[in-house]
């Protein structure tokens, strides 16, 4: 069954999940997180994926067709305020079983990739764990180690070489049972990336291949002659925290693999997964935001009582906040969903007036400009200040209200 995402579902959609047998009016997010409304109709959420509900499986997918996801991926993860933060956008359930399903494979695939090329750079930049590894080699008018007196009177005795010596010694290596199964992942992410669709202008994209080539470098003398699931230990360098996340991402990407193997390359499978489209979106601005205005973006700062404005920008003292709601790009949508408008407009105004978040604006003593940042169909045009951006787009009816649509990046055809 395949709806997308803030839909409503069909009755005999809900007749067939089962959803008016049960009790409850909504789903966790491993069910993507259907919810019932007021009026008893059942309604997709901001969650894609693939779910299996009561013996049925659902397909949610994104609202806005032909979405570029590797370019998405890449900005969200280059300016990804932590690894735990955006852990919290998906979750994938290695555990069940995989189902055909190449649409959602065509998303899984780069979130997988993107994020471990992302990780392994890091990794790579701190330098690859090394340790003694043994070796059995033949050596030439030289002994290192010890001699191994079986395989010297075999290769070298019999066959009358006597200036060979068969040692056995210890290298300090990093062609290490670890890093050979992070470049084995590596291998099969670049082989898996070069059958991602993407605008092949676009400048992050376009990095991902100097970040490739960087990658390759370090793991030059690695070879990949590992099983995946010999790795069980993740307390590895502690002067290199980004090896637990890159083994995990590295068995994933190797099931991932092994998924689309045993699909016989017609239909590729997927297990069941969710991704949430608000917080993702919440990322990729930060992403541009950051990118337009380097040094002047806060993310997530914390306010009176516990709340977290989404964005401030401290240079022009404006607060921001991302809805995922495409239909804040006209007038019209605006009109048609006024209730959602006006909650919208309370959450942020009480981030105007909250005395934490002012002290990262120019004036305390003023209330801040307020933008709401959503998904549009248009060309996101930044200028030099923030504001002038903003300025043709007043939310109608508030006072310092503005609306920043953001393009999404889609797949060039």
């Amino acid at each position: 069954m395949i709806i997308k995402e803030q839909s409503k579902l069909a009755s005999s959609q809900v007749d067939l999940l089962g959803l008016n047998n049960s009790s409850t009016t909504s789903l966790s997010q491993d069910q993507l997180a259907l919810g019932q409304s007021d009026s008893g109709e059942w309604w997709s959420s901001y969650y894609i994926g693939l779910a299996e509900i009561n013996g049925h499986y659902l397909e949610i997918l994104p609202k806005i067709d032909d979405l570029d996801f590797m370019t998405l991926f890449s900005y969200a993860l280059m300016y990804q305020p932590s690894s735990e933060y955006f852990s919290s956008c998906y979750s994938i359930k290695w555990n069940k079983e995989a189902i055909a399903c190449t649409r959602l494979y065509n998303i899984l695939t780069p979130l997988l990739v993107i994020r471990y090329l992302v990780v392994l750079e890091k990794l790579v930049e701190k330098g690859l764990k090394r340790d003694y590894v043994n070796k059995n080699e033949n050596l030439h008018l030289k002994i290192k180690g010890k001699i191994n007196p079986i395989c010297q009177f075999r290769n070298n005795t019999v066959k009358k070489k006597d200036d060979y010596f068969y040692c056995n010694y210890q290298n300090y290596s990093a062609d290490i049972p670890v890093n050979r199964l992070l470049k084995k992942a590596f291998d099969i992410s670049v082989n898996l990336m070069g059958n991602i669709r993407s605008r092949c202008n676009d400048v992050r994209s376009k990095s991902f291949i100097s970040s490739k080539l960087r990658i390759q470098e370090a793991f030059r003398n690695i070879n990949t002659n590992i099983h995946p699931y010999a790795i069980k230990c993740k307390k590895y360098d502690k002067l290199n925290v980004y090896y637990p996340e890159a083994i995990d991402l590295a068995k994933s990407i190797i099931r991932h693999q092994e998924n689309s193997i045993s699909s016989n390359h017609i239909e590729k499978k997927v297990p069941p997964f969710w991704i949430d489209m608000s917080r993702l979106f919440e990322i990729y601005v930060l992403g541009l935001l950051k990118s337009n205005y380097p040094s002047m973006i806060l993310f997530q700062q914390e306010g009176s009582y516990g709340t977290h404005c989404d964005y401030i920008h401290i240079g022009e003292g404006i607060i921001l906040d991302a809805k995922y709601k495409p239909w804040y790009s006209n007038n019209k949508g605006r009109i048609a969903h006024s209730n959602d408008l006006v909650k919208d407009v309370r959450e942020i105004s009480g981030y105007a007036r909250d005395e934490k978040l002012l002290a990262f604006t120019r004036n305390a003593d003023i209330a801040p400009k307020c933008i709401i940042v959503y998904p549009s169909l248009e060309p996101t045009a930044f200028s030099d200040h923030l504001e002038t951006t903003v300025k043709t787009n007043p939310i109608e009816g508030f006072h310092d209200f503005y609306g920043l649509g953001i393009s999404l990046p889609r797949i060039s055809s």
